[in-house]
C-alpha cells in the first residue's frame, strides 16, 4: 500500500487478493472492509527499484540485453537466442519456471516490437496467435497502447475501445474528435499506436551496451563441480577466440558472468596486457579465481564477454605445432597478466616518457602494458639510477666554474679522475613558483679514482646579477 493525498490506498494485490475482489487503487478502509484479514506492507519504491535492478542483471541469463520497463517490469531483446534455448515457446516455459522458482509471478509476451510486446504481455497472451501483429493487437484494450489515463477516457467516449477499432479511422477524424472533446491532442495515442505496429522506431536501451564477441551457455541441471564449471568455461573461452580470430581481433578485457540457481550471479573479470587470441593463456588466468568461485546451489548460465579488444595478428604454428616458441614480449604480457589477475596489488609497472627536459619529471611509474610504446632513448647518456631528490655536495672546482676536481657527498670525499661535460639544461620557468627564481643546470659525468661514476650538476651561473652562488648538487649514479 501507499500513503496519498486521499489516505493509505493499495499500491498492488496478488492473486489472492484480486480473487476477494481487491484491486489497485483501492482505498485501504474499502479493502479491509471486504477483507478483515488482509496483509498489507508499506510500498517502498527506492527498494522496489533497486530489487528490479538486481532482477534485470540477474535475467542476462537469457538475453545481454535487458531493460527495466517501469517499476514492475523487464525488456528482453531475444533475437538470435531463442534458438539456445529451444526456440521460443522453450525460452518462455524456462523464463516463468526460474521466475516462479524466486517466488515472482509473471506475465510474458513476445513481439518483433517493444510496443505489441508490452501489450500481448500486460493484456494479452504469452504467445502471439499468430505472425500479424496487427491482428494480435487488434482484440486488446486501448490501455495496451502505454497511453495516459485521459486519452483512455477520451478514446472511449468516442466509442473506441479496443486496438483494432483505431485502423480504420482516419487520422485527421481522430485528431478532430480529440479536439472536439476537452481540447485534447491524439497525437500520443498515434506515436503509441505506430510503435506498437512498428511504423515508428522505438530503440531498446539496455543496462549495458552490448559488447560485440560475447558467448553464453546454459544448462538444464545446475553444475556443482568445479570440473564441469571450468569445462564449460574452457569452452566459452574457445569459442570466443574462434570469433575473435575470424574478426582479426584480441581479448584484452573479459567478463564471466555465472548465473547461480538461487537467482543471484557472480561476475569474475580478467585484463591483459595485450590483444589476446590464447585460449590456453585465458585458462591460466581463470582457473585460481574459478577455484574461489562459490557455486552456491549450482551454476546454471555461464555469460563471457571480450569487454574491450584490439588489433591482433593469429600465429601460424607450421610443422612446430605444438611447441611453444619463445617471444620475449609475449612471455612478458603473459607474466604481467599471471601476476596482476593473481591479485590487485600485484600488478607490475613501466616507466613511460613524460614531456619535459627536466631529468626528475622526465618519466613516471605506470601500469604495465605491452602495447605500450618503448621509450625512446636520448641523445644524452641518463645514469640508470636517479635520485629521488638531488641531494648537496661540497665541489673543488679548478676554476669557479669549471670542472669539478673533488667532491664530498655523504661525507665520503671522492678525487675526480676523468670528467665529461658540461650539459646545460634549462629551466621550466613556466612551472616555477611566484617569487622563486629558475636557474639553469650544468650536469657533468665525473668518475672517481675507484672507477665510480656520477652524475652530479651545478645550479646556477657565476656572476648572475642579484643571484646567490652556485651551487653543486649529487643527482644520479652509473651502474
Amino acid at each position: 500500500m501507499s500513503d496519498g493525498p486521499e489516505g493509505l490506498r493499495l499500491f498492488a494485490c496478488d492473486g489472492f487478493a484480486q480473487a476477494r475482489g481487491l484491486e489497485a487503487g483501492q482505498k485501504l478502509t474499502d479493502a479491509r472492509a471486504v477483507a478483515p484479514d488482509l496483509a498489507t506492507y508499506i510500498h517502498e519504491p527506492e527498494t522496489d527499484a533497486g530489487a528490479l535492478l538486481a532482477l534485470a542483471r540477474w535475467a542476462e541469463r537469457f538475453s545481454p540485453w535487458v531493460a527495466e520497463d517501469g517499476c514492475d517490469g523487464l525488456l528482453f531483446d531475444i533475437a538470435g537466442v531463442a534458438h539456445l534455448f529451444g526456440g521460443e515457446p522453450m525460452l518462455l516455459a524456462d523464463m516463468r519456471q526460474r521466475f516462479r522458482a524466486l517466488g515472482f509471478t509473471v506475465k510474458t509476451g513476445v513481439a518483433p516490437f517493444i510496443g505489441a510486446a508490452f501489450a500481448l504481455a500486460r493484456f494479452g497472451g504469452d504467445l502471439p496467435q499468430s505472425d500479424d501483429v496487427r491482428a494480435n493487437l487488434a482484440p486488446l484494450g486501448v490501455a495496451a497502447l502505454r497511453i495516459g489515463e485521459k486519452d483512455i477516457v477520451t478514446l472511449r467516449r468516442l466509442g473506441l475501445k479496443t486496438i483494432g477499432s483505431l485502423y480504420e479511422i482516419p487520422r485527421e477524424s481522430l485528431a478532430r474528435r480529440f479536439r472536439e472533446i476537452r481540447g485534447g491532442s491524439s497525437a500520443d495515442v498515434l506515436k503509441r499506436l505506430d510503435e506498437a505496429l512498428g511504423l515508428a522506431d522505438e530503440p531498446l536501451s539496455p543496462l549495458r551496451p552490448l559488447a560485440a564477441f560475447s558467448v553464453r551457455h546454459a544448462v538444464a541441471d545446475p553444475m556443482r563441480s568445479p570440473n564441469m564449471l571450468e569445462e564449460a568455461a574452457n569452452d566459452l573461452i574457445h569459442r570466443l577466440c574462434r570469433k575473435l580470430a575470424r574478426a582479426g581481433r584480441g581479448a584484452m578485457r573479459l567478463s564471466f558472468a555465472f548465473f547461480r540457481a538461487d537467482g543471484t550471479r557472480a561476475v569474475i573479470g580478467l585484463g591483459m596486457s595485450r590483444p589476446s587470441q590464447d585460449p590456453l593463456h585465458m585458462m591460466r588466468l581463470l582457473r585460481p579465481k574459478l577455484d574461489m568461485l562459490d557455486a552456491g546451489f549450482g551454476i546454471d548460465g555461464i555469460h563471457l564477454e571480450a569487454e574491450e579488444t584490439g588489433p591482433a595478428e593469429s600465429e601460424e604454428p607450421g610443422f612446430m605445432e605444438g611447441v611453444a616458441p619463445f617471444h620475449h614480449d609475449f612471455d612478458l604480457a603473459a607474466l604481467s597478466d599471471r601476476l596482476s589477475n593473481r591479485a590487485a596489488e600485484a600488478g607490475l609497472a613501466q616507466l613511460s616518457a613524460v614531456s619535459s627536459h627536466m631529468p626528475e619529471r622526465a618519466e613516471s611509474f605506470t601500469a604495465f602494458s605491452a602495447t605500450a610504446t618503448q621509450m625512446q632513448e636520448r641523445e644524452n647518456i641518463r645514469p640508470t639510477t636517479l635520485l629521488s631528490h638531488a641531494e648537496p655536495i661540497s665541489v673543488m672546482a679548478s676554476v669557479p666554474d669549471g670542472p669539478p676536481l673533488r667532491f664530498t657527498w655523504r661525507r665520503m670525499a671522492h678525487k675526480v679522475a676523468r670528467c665529461e661535460g658540461p650539459e646545460r639544461i634549462e629551466p621550466e620557468w613556466w612551472r616555477e613558483r611566484e617569487g622563486a627564481t629558475a636557474r639553469p643546470r650544468d650536469y657533468y659525468i665525473v668518475e672517481d679514482e675507484e672507477g665510480r661514476r656520477f652524475w652530479l650538476y651545478r645550479e646556477g651561473l657565476y656572476g648572475e646579477a642579484q643571484q646567490p652562488c652556485p651551487q653543486w648538487f649529487m643527482h644520479g649514479l652509473f651502474a
